[in-house]
């Protein structure tokens, strides 16, 4: 018997019970340290199929709980590459403007631009999920969901779960970059990071600081961005020449 890992939305309620029943379904704020470990695990195992696969030149393009499953033994498998396709064909094996779960694509994907950075996207999301017993991306509205996934962060996932590290943090952060370049580049490279987290080593991935995280912000929304930036110079003009002329008549 295998069972699915859970999805908020996309799976039966009884799904995330029998997950839960399995010992990996705590409350929010409950999940210990133990338990934030075999997350990791699992993630770490999931990693290292999709690598085999991406070896093999076959991308899955719906990494999501739901197709991740674990049997009694505990082992992890990776089940339905039905929108799979060779690394080397051109051609999309599904109809529409994107191939995949919606709510688990990167954004590249909405562009019909997929790569061995897609999965781990969507690995990166699944493993959010796992931590946070939640999704990173919840919208009823498809307009609003594709919105969100193109233009907002998930939330922080220490301010979900305090007792997750901010190693492990920042390899899920890492994972769902928007911009692939700052991804993983292979599955690999992120098993092996879960690895070094679990094995209490230091990890590559690096913390994303504010100016970085404003300057992914400002490269999504330049107009804004732009604005943002006039109205603090006439801001900071307006104050220097007020204290200017403050100064003069005194």
């Amino acid at each position: 018997m295998r069972r699915s890992l859970f999805s908020s939305r996309d799976i039966s309620e009884q799904a995330s019970h029998d997950f839960a029943a399995a010992g990996f379904g705590q409350g929010v704020g409950e999940t210990d340290v133990v338990g934030l470990s075999v997350r990791a695990d699992l993630g770490a195992d999931v990693a290292r199929a999709l690598q085999y696969a991406h070896e093999h030149d076959v991308l899955h393009r719906d990494v999501k709980p739901a197709n991740i499953l674990i049997d009694m033994q505990g082992d992890v498998w990776v089940t339905d590459f039905g929108l799979a396709k060779l690394t080397d064909a051109g051609s999309v094996t599904a109809s529409g403007d994107f191939v995949g779960t919606l709510r688990y694509i990167p954004p590249e994907s909405l562009r019909n631009e997929t790569d061995a950075r897609s999965d781990i996207y969507g690995l990166g999301l699944t493993l959010y999920e796992l931590l946070a017993l939640r999704p990173a991306f919840e919208d009823d509205d498809r307009s609003s969901l594709l919105r969100r996934i193109m233009d907002e962060e998930p939330t922080r996932l220490r301010s979900l779960v305090p007792n997750v590290s901010r190693d492990l943090e920042t390899i899920v952060c890492k994972a769902i970059n928007k911009d692939a370049h700052g991804r993983y580049q292979t599955a690999g490279e992120l098993a092996d990071d879960l690895q070094r987290y679990l094995d209490e080593l230091p990890i590559q991935a690096r913390r994303v600081s504010s100016i970085e995280r404003l300057r992914r912000w400002s490269r999504r929304n330049p107009m804004l961005a732009t604005l943002s930036a006039t109205s603090i110079v006439l801001l900071i003009a307006v104050s220097l020449l007020s204290t200017y002329g403050y100064v003069h008549l005194r």
